[in-house]
């Protein structure tokens, strides 16, 4: 019969599943009894259940961001519409017109821009 494993044993096994710095090798060690082929079944329950933990806290936290994403563009937009309508008002209700040509060559005609 082999000896039980001890908590370094236990620590490298773990580290194949998961972080071993996190890894509870006391418990580990505890539930398994120090028998190899439990330490894997244990390790490998720990790491599934810590990595679905860490997986949860992640999606809260993007549902969080998309909802403040949402806002911020919405700010945006408001902030968009008020800088038109001021424009606007400043070229006596006309539209600004718009000094960016995109790939054409600027020409005499366009020396106010």
């Amino acid at each position: 019969m082999l000896a039980p494993l001890g908590a370094e044993s236990v620590r490298a096994i773990a580290g194949g599943y998961g972080p071993a710095e996190a890894a509870p090798v006391e418990a580990l060690l505890a539930t398994s009894h120090g028998v190899a082929r439990r330490v894997h079944e244990v390790a490998s329950d720990w790491a599934r259940r810590a990595a679905t933990r860490r997986i949860d806290v992640a999606a809260a936290r993007a549902t969080t961001g998309r909802r403040a994403i949402r806002v911020v563009e919405a700010e945006l937009a408001r902030g968009v519409v008020d800088l038109q309508r001021a424009w606007q008002a400043g070229n006596g209700g006309h539209p600004a017109a718009c000094p960016y040509k995109g790939l054409a060559t600027f020409a005499f005609e366009d020396a106010e821009y």
